[in-house]
């Protein structure tokens, strides 16, 4: 049997082995991710101002906060091109594009310093090569309803004025998403020399990156209606060819990791690691659209699709790391930014080989490395 029929089998084992200590009460309920929000006994002052001279006189573990917090970041992360458009066509090579995402951390810390941390992250990035045609001739009409099918046909808009008609003809370079889910246990040290405290982390990861490949083309070419007549009128034939694919990728694993944090003043500096490894169940979605018609007449041709799907599963290892700045505002609200780093090691499905149209001749490459780094802003609550 497949690994991948194994998926939700997994799943449930993993499931199963976090509430069975629930079943057999053999671990404090302290250890469990769940806690009241009233248990911290919050004053909900989180606007008030904050205490300068106060906060010179607390010790590092006073100033390490209890309770529940919750972060919002806004993330701009360049990206790496899949292995077929990079500059040195090789899987590291140095070509990328930005992407813009969203990510959330929630969590709690309670007075014995074990805690639980949710993360949430989603970002896009999105650069394609679009070039339009534009087509004004006596057969206006002709063309627009022969547009019209094909866009029609996709789910797509169309959009015409003044006699003429822009078709858009896009190509992929680097368009893809990506959502995160993790679950932490996190453990507090006791603070070191200097006032820098130590959390150790633990916990599951999920990673679905949806890798999206275009390749399309659209011709107008005139043949001699009857090749043998010199007097034959001259026929115009339009060919649209459009090869899609959508590689998608889950990621589940564990993962291990710390986060260290020292405060200056006002200032809180940070620092985040996690190393993980994940098996990924993998599927590739290729639709291969393809018509060609005679313009000249009410014939608009016919519009033939090809399909193929695959499966693979492959092994990814990698890191996430961050470095952050909190400047603290009120008495539990601060703004931050930093730098954060993904490094997905190998065994991603990514796009396929800018060659030529066919069905077949374009291999696909389920085994790539997609590296991210960029800049974070945010806000953070009682962290």
């Amino acid at each position: 049997m497949s690994l991948h029929r194994q998926t939700w089998r997994w799943i449930a084992v993993v499931a199963c082995l976090m509430v069975a200590p629930i079943a057999r009460g053999q671990v404090h309920f302290d250890q469990l991710p769940f806690a009241d929000p009233l248990e911290f006994k919050p004053d909900w002052q989180w606007f008030a101002p904050v205490d300068s001279f106060s906060l010179a006189e607390l010790s590092p573990r006073k100033r390490a906060n209890t309770g529940f917090f919750g972060t919002y970041d806004v993330t701009s992360l360049w990206v790496t091109r899949p292995a077929s458009f990079n500059a040195d066509a090789s899987p590291r090579g140095v070509a990328g594009d930005f992407g813009w995402g969203h990510r959330v951390d929630v969590g709690f810390m309670r007075e014995n310093d074990h805690g639980w941390l949710g993360s949430f992250r989603s970002m896009n990035v999105d650069q394609n090569h679009t070039s339009y045609f534009e087509i004004i001739d006596g057969n206006y009409d002709i063309v627009l309803a022969f547009i019209q099918e094909i866009l029609g046909t996709l789910g797509e808009g169309t959009d015409s004025a003044f006699n003429y008609f822009n078709f858009p003809v896009v190509n992929s370079v680097n368009s893809g998403a990506l959502h995160h889910f993790e679950l932490n246990k996190t453990w507090r040290k006791r603070p070191y020399r200097y006032g820098g405290i130590l959390e150790p982390l633990v916990g599951l990861r999920y990673d679905s990156f949806t890798d999206r490949f275009r390749r399309e083309s659209f011709t107008l070419t005139e043949e001699l209606e009857d090749p043998l007549d010199p007097d034959s009128t001259l026929v115009t034939f339009g060919n649209w060819e459009s090869d899609r694919q959508e590689a998608l990728n889950r990621m589940l694993g564990g993962q291990l990791g710390f986060r260290y944090f020292t405060h200056y003043h006002r200032w809180r500096l940070s620092t985040e690691f996690r190393g993980f490894m994940s098996a990924n169940f993998q599927t590739n979605t290729r639709t291969f659209n393809f018509i060609f018609a005679d313009l000249d007449n009410t014939d608009l041709g016919t519009f033939q699709t090809v399909q193929n799907y695959r499966t693979d599963q492959s092994l990814v290892w990698g890191f996430e790391a961050r470095a952050e700045a909190a400047y603290q505002l009120t008495k539990y609200l601060a703004v931050r930014s930093g730098i954060d780093v993904v490094d997905f090691a190998r065994g991603i499905w990514r796009g396929s080989e800018p060659t030529n149209l066919p069905v077949t001749g374009i291999p696909n490459r389920s085994n790539q490395h997609l590296f991210m780094a960029g800049l974070t802003f945010g806000i953070e609550l009682n962290r």
